[in-house]
């Protein structure tokens, strides 16, 4: 809360997603979002305050995925190389904070 006005300013993390072609799905508080991506693609999450990411990467072949996710502060909270089968999925979970 800026101490000023009193306003809740949001803050604005970055997944970024690598891959040759998936789906992926992610929530925040009860808002889910969902993106078919080729190749590479950085996405922009909001929150206010303490949250749960949660993260699902479908892929229809195998494929190495990557997951990368920053918060708000430029802080990296995972870097992740996976290797998925196709039709195979994989779920994350990840704490961000706003200190």
């Amino acid at each position: 809360m800026d101490p000023l006005s009193n306003v809740v300013f949001s803050k604005d993390g970055v997944i970024r997603v690598e891959c040759s072609e998936c789906q992926f799905n992610y929530t925040v508080l009860n808002n889910s979002q969902s993106f078919d991506i080729t190749d590479n693609q950085d996405i922009k999450f909001s929150y206010v305050s303490d949250i749960d990411l949660k993260t699902i990467i479908n892929t229809k072949k195998q494929q190495k995925v990557r997951l990368v996710v920053f918060d708000a502060y430029g802080r990296m909270i995972s870097n992740e190389l996976s290797s998925l089968e196709g039709g195979a999925y994989k779920i994350n979970n990840f704490k961000i904070t706003i200190k």
